[in-house]
């Protein structure tokens, strides 16, 4: 009798995400993915700088193995996993707290949930409220956010979403390398050597 494990679905993803082949995806799964991917370069770059980022790149610094995987915007090369660890810091640092807290904003926002949304990860609708200390109220509900599925990002939002992004970077992009980043992003799927995009996203040489 077989005593085989099922795989988790965890494992199951990896297995796929490890084995599909380029060729297999449709066109707009191509395209959306090269989206996301810019996305993700984009806040990472916005996120190099983020309190709490050097700590995580010291450290890695500091662990060693081939150097193979680009932590970006900080000129060096790890091993993948640890290029990962510092990459994906980098990628959720710039979030709505960092921003709140020097203002002392944060403490004092009230979050409501609204009873009638029984999907609780849901990102629709979403309502705002803001009462001024003259008792001036002000008010929007937003019934779809933008970026969700049925109210996409247009290339050129993209486009200028990952450009201001760049801005917070802490080694500023020329224009000329956030255009290089875009249009090796773009045409990823016709790379064959990734070096050069990872010296690109490592910043070493020159804005």
């Amino acid at each position: 009798m077989s005593h085989e494990r099922a795989a988790t679905s965890e494992e199951a993803l990896a297995r796929f995400a490890a084995t599909i082949e380029l060729e297999s995806l449709p066109s707009p799964v191509i395209q959306k993915l090269k989206a996301l991917i810019l996305d993700s370069i984009g806040v990472s770059l916005a996120g190099a700088g983020a309190p709490g980022v050097d700590p995580v790149v010291r450290a890695v610094r500091g662990w060693g193995g081939t150097p193979e995987s680009t932590v970006f915007a900080h000129g060096m090369r790890v091993a993948a996993p640890f290029a990962a660890l510092a990459n994906g810091v980098m990628a959720t640092a710039r979030d709505f707290d960092d921003t709140l807290d020097d203002a002392m904003l944060a403490s004092r926002v009230t979050i409501h949930r609204d009873p009638e949304i029984s999907d609780p990860v849901t990102f629709v609708p979403q309502s705002v409220a803001i009462r001024l200390r003259d008792g001036r109220r002000y008010a929007r509900t937003i019934d779809t956010l933008k970026g969700h599925p049925s109210r996409p990002l247009t290339d050129a939002e993209r486009l200028t979403k990952f450009q201001d992004c760049c801005a917070f970077c802490p080694r500023p992009l020329s224009d000329r390398r956030s255009a290089a980043i875009v249009d090796a992003v773009m045409h990823l799927d016709e790379i064959t050597d990734l070096s050069e995009f990872g010296r690109l996203l490592a910043l070493d040489e020159g804005g």
